[in-house]
């Protein structure tokens, strides 16, 4: 069966003061380190673009797993790109994660595709609070996203979902302002250090 994921990577970047998506992280970017902690894990990346879209799009073109499409209304906030992304999928199996969450490591997308659940939609936690990735596993969420639901919170409320606990923090870090950015480095570098001991 085909994986693929929705990688979120539209947004202004007003918090952090900067373009985020290109900060640079883990000899790379911040988008790019996203993508690569999933790349090995799905068949398919579908990066939703809109403020910067050029950069984003000259950055990405180089991995060949990576779609990249252009939302028109990255203005009306994130759901409008979650929207587009999730329906562009094609598989009953997908993750859906903002481009700005770069410490999660690439075993909790293992971990998510192994879990055995009766529910269409699985939840990374880490001592009880919820996280990214989501993992998706049906494709019914198409005609739901598309009906009266404000956010993507609602759609998933009304499906029903399961968690999943991991020992693994990183789920729950995104990067919305500069700090949270210092955050994440001072982090990955703690990470790196004890890898080598």
């Amino acid at each position: 069966m085909t994986i693929e994921a929705v990688v979120l990577a539209a947004g202004f970047s007003s918090r952090a003061h900067r373009y985020k998506m290109t900060l640079e992280f883990n000899n790379s970017t911040v988008i790019e380190t996203c993508i690569a902690n999933l790349y090995s894990s799905v068949d398919k990346i579908i990066v939703i673009g809109g403020y910067n879209y050029h950069i984003i799009k000259e950055l990405l073109s180089k991995y060949e797993k990576v779609q990249i499409i252009y939302n028109d209304n990255y203005e009306c906030g994130m759901f409008s790109s979650v929207k587009l992304g999730i329906n562009n999928t094609t598989s009953h199996k997908f993750f859906l994660i903002p481009g700005d969450y770069v410490l999660v490591d690439e075993g909790v997308y293992k971990q998510l595709l192994d879990y055995k659940s009766n529910s269409s939609v699985v939840i990374p936690t880490f001592r009880g609070r919820k996280g990214h990735p989501v993992l998706f596993r049906e494709n019914d969420i198409k005609n739901l996203i598309n009906g009266e639901f404000n956010n993507l919170r609602e759609v998933i409320n009304y499906m029903g979902f399961d968690t999943l606990e991991v020992d693994h923090d990183g789920i729950l870090y995104d990067i919305d302002t500069y700090e949270d950015y210092i955050v994440a480095l001072e982090k990955h570098l703690v990470k790196e250090k004890s890898k080598k001991k």
